[in-house]
């Protein structure tokens, strides 16, 4: 079996007073290591059938190019209960290509496809589905839906990592405005994305105050027209939870700078 043919087999966690006293330490650690994945490297494929159960980041570290996609099948075992996720969200290194994601979703009556492109512009960026604003309503409704198959494409010439994979039902992203007062915990092991967009390219002053009011930092970036990233984890920052407004800049500064 390859990196690109995963089938998601799930355990269904039977009466452990059924088990031999062997069986029933195997079944008791298999649990703790179902509830105790963390984001870390997927050395063995097989770790991947919990992705949708544990809620949290895998490493998956896979190549992605036009001639080999990244495709998962999802089987459930009958006596396992599995929520619809309401996000599919995933991580690459290389920027300047474009991703198409591809899910299967389905109930016993109802199917659906949900197809999204990406463009890979940033690196670190968590780059997500909402798999329930695309998913139809008889898809919501039922109880019974299910993700059957999630396909990665790269429809561009330049090969991109596929680092990470999750499903979640919170959201990485969080949009911001001008001059509005937003926090950010640079402690959390898992950052959002901080999205501001802009009708131009303009100068802004990123603007950062410590819990105790005093000004920490200001740094002036230049921002393009359209959705932008802002990354604080790449800003040199000392972790803490910092209060940030992003205002204008209208002045002659040198764009590239950063004062402390």
């Amino acid at each position: 079996m390859t990196n690109s043919e995963i089938d998601f087999n799930f355990v269904s966690h039977k009466n452990p007073a059924m088990l031999t006293p062997l069986k029933y330490m195997a079944h008791v650690l298999l649990i703790f290591l179902i509830t105790n994945v963390h984001a870390q490297s997927v050395t063995n494929n097989s770790m991947l059938c919990y992705v949708s159960t544990d809620n949290v980041t895998h490493a998956v570290q896979v190549q992605l190019i036009p001639s080999k996609p990244y495709f998962i099948t999802c089987t459930y075992d009958n006596e396992q209960v599995v929520s619809l996720p309401q996000f599919f969200q995933f991580k690459c290194t290389q920027a300047n290509s474009t991703i198409e994601l591809k899910i299967h979703v389905a109930d016993a009556v109802h199917s659906q496809y949900i197809s999204k492109q990406f463009l890979v512009s940033e690196k670190n960026v968590v780059y997500e589905l909402p798999i329930s604003l695309y998913a139809s309503n008889d898809i919501l409704k039922s109880e019974h839906a299910k993700i059957q198959s999630i396909e990665l494409v790269n429809i561009s010439n330049e090969a991109v990592e596929l680092t990470e994979i999750n499903f979640s039902n919170t959201s990485s992203n969080y949009e911001v405005k001008l001059n509005q007062l937003f926090s950010v915990d640079l402690q959390q092991e898992k950052q959002r994305n901080y999205i501001l967009n802009c009708t131009i390219a303009q100068h802004v002053n990123i603007n950062l105050f410590n819990t105790n009011g005093g000004n920490s930092k200001k740094i002036t970036k230049q921002l393009k027209a359209g959705k932008n990233v802002i990354q604080f984890d790449d800003m040199q920052l000392n972790a803490g939870k910092y209060v940030v407004t992003i205002t204008e800049n209208t002045s002659k500064e040198n764009y590239s700078s950063v004062m402390n």
